[in-house]
Parts: structure tokens; sequence; C-alpha cells
């Protein structure tokens, strides 16, 4: 069977070979899923939209690289009988990363206080579960929200409270909680001066019209409404914003190749097997830097920093694409190799955090 996959997803070629598989490549940008002529496998990204495609009837399985599937019209493909996978859950350590990176910058410029600040997560799925996790170990106070599996918190008020508020939600429109526009004139109203909120969900998630109305909230935004022609007004309203990256660091990336060319390998009866042999980068513990930054901050936010710094992966409007489809330089805290930390308990603490020792 054919396997039509695009051109842009990273490791591929890895996976293929071990597989022996036929593969035709594409760009997103002039496929046309409805053409599609012979019985095929096809691989696509999240760039890839099938709402409004009449996705030809040879297609025998799609995949998505991504965890979010609202770029894809489900109900069109079950009706169909075509089946229909997502690399779910494969990017949440890498989200989890950008985020504490964010909060590890926003620690050292004196925006938050982990002495006396407090965070909310809205929604306590495999990112928001993971980053509960973490700020629990580290004693960072937060609250979590989610009506579905439940939280610290039953109902979404009082939001004077959090200095921080990071949303980690699938786009949905319809439902009992809908999330589309969930951050909105309601939100926005009952927070404090400085208040930060952080999106690396969907764009749909957060009203960026009425978030230009709000001078005094910083807005961190990974996504955005109408990727990749985005509103070059809320663009620049952001304190921080970057390419739909906080999901791409390398190991995320080869874990999301991987899940689909496993729903691939399970649909052709086959099995993949591809060594993860990923480049690392090795940083300096550096005991007085390091420790004093756990002691005051709760976290190593100085190392978390050299790891990575979402701050320069900032970009131009204009350039959302092209940095979006070429980003691949990212080292994960996998990747990450903390050399000369001999104190046990910072040692269990970094590993905690994902670097390897």
């Amino acid at each position: 069977m054919k396997v039509l996959l695009d051109k842009k997803i990273p490791y591929s070629d890895l996976f293929a070979e071990s597989l022996k598989l036929d593969i035709d490549v594409f760009s997103d940008e002039s496929f046309d899923i409805s053409n599609v002529i012979e019985d095929s496998i096809v691989i696509v990204r999240s760039t890839y939209k099938t709402h409004g495609r009449d996705v030809s009837n040879n297609v025998k399985l799609l995949c998505s690289v991504s965890t979010g599937e609202d770029h894809i019209d489900k109900e069109s493909l079950i009706a169909k009988g075509i089946p229909v996978k997502f690399s779910t859950g494969a990017n949440a350590v890498a989200v989890k990363e950008y985020f504490l990176s964010s909060l590890a910058f926003l620690i050292k410029d004196q925006q938050f206080d982990v002495n006396g600040d407090r965070i909310l997560i809205i929604g306590a799925g495999n990112i928001g579960s993971a980053i509960a996790k973490t700020l629990a170990e580290f004693k960072i106070d937060f609250d979590t929200f989610d009506p579905f599996v439940g939280g610290t918190i039953n109902e979404i008020k009082n939001l004077h409270k959090y200095k921080l508020i990071t949303a980690h939600v699938p786009l949905t429109r319809n439902g009992k909680y809908p999330t589309y526009n969930m951050l909105n004139d309601l939100i926005f109203s009952q927070v404090l001066k400085d208040t930060i909120i952080i999106n690396t969900a969907r764009g749909g998630i957060l009203n960026e019209i009425e978030a230009l109305n709000y001078q005094d909230i910083k807005f961190i935004s990974d996504v955005f409404i109408n990727e990749p022609n985005l509103n070059k007004d809320f663009h620049r309203h952001n304190f921080l914003a970057t390419p739909h990256i906080a999901g791409h660091s390398q190991f995320a990336r080869f874990k999301m190749t991987k899940m689909a060319f496993d729903h691939v390998a399970d649909f052709l009866g086959l099995e993949a097997k591809v060594k993860e042999d990923l480049p690392s980068q090795t940083i300096e513990f550096c005991s007085d830097r390091d420790c004093y930054d756990m002691k005051k901050y709760k976290l190593p936010i100085n190392l978390l920093l050299l790891a990575y710094d979402p701050r320069k992966n900032q970009f131009a409007c204009e350039d959302f694409l092209n940095m979006r489809n070429e980003f691949n330089s990212r080292f994960g805290y996998d990747q990450t190799n903390i050399v000369g930390c001999s104190d046990k308990i910072m040692s269990e603490q970094l590993e905690n955090l994902g670097f390897k020792l």
C-alpha cells in the first residue's frame, strides 16, 4: 500500500526505512486529499486541515503527527469509514518544559514570586497534570480546574488569587464545557494588573480581539487564531509570542513521528524498530548558582534557561510559517546532560525535572 507523507515531518525517513514502505512525499500547501487515486495511508501535520475537503475513499488510514485534533473533520471521516489516528500525548513533556522555562524567566525578571504568587492550571489532562505534578514536587502554589477529570477547584472564580493562568485544553465548540473563546472578557476583567496568561493549547480558546482591550495583562502565546495568517495587532500585543513550537523539542517530535508510524505499522501488521539516537547538550552544574536558585526560587531557574529559553524563539509576524516549519533545533530537558552535581538531593530534583545526570 502506498504511504503519502508530509515532507516536513521530521525523522520519518528512519521509520519508513525500518518498515520498508512505498512512500511518496508531498507539501501540505499543494496536497489535495480528494485526489488520492490508489489505496493509501496519508500522514499529515496539524497544518493540514480536512474540513471542507471531500477525502478520497482511497484513503484507508489518516494519521496526524499532532496531539491537537481540531484540524481534522473526524465526523466526515467516520461517515466514510476511514480510521484516523493522532500522536496523542507525545509532546506533553515538551509543553511542560516550555511552561517551566517560561516560569523561570518570569521569576528571574521578577514577574512572578514563588513565595507569594499562585498559578491556575486550566485543564488537567496529559500536560496540565504533568505541570501540576512538578509544581507540587517543588512546592509552588497552584490550583487546577478540569470539569471532566476533576481538580483542586470546581469552578473558575476568585481570579484575583492567581498571578499566572495557563491553559491546557482541546479546542471544542459544543458540549457542556466548550473551550472556544473560554479566555475572554469575563476572565480578563477579573484578573489583577500584571497577571500572566499563557496559551500553549489552541488559538481559538482565547479571544484575541477582546484581549487587545487589556494592556495590563501579560499574554504569552504560542498558538493563534487562523494560523498562519495571524492577527498582527494581537501578535504585537503579546508579552512573548512563539510560533506554535511549545511542543517541539527534538525528543517530542521524534516521539510524535514514532507514534504515527506505530499506527501505520499496526494497521499493516508490521513492527517498527528504530533506535532513538538524538543529539544532546551538556550543561555544567554550578553549585553557587543552582543551589542558590533552588533555595531562593524553588527551581534552578538559570539552569532551566540554559537548557531552553523560549524568549529566543520570538518571531516577526510574517515569519510564523517559515519558523514553525523549519523549527527542529530545540533540545528537550531529556536531551540535556547535567555534569558536576555531587549533591544527592539536588541530583534527584534535577532528574525529576527530566534532566540526565
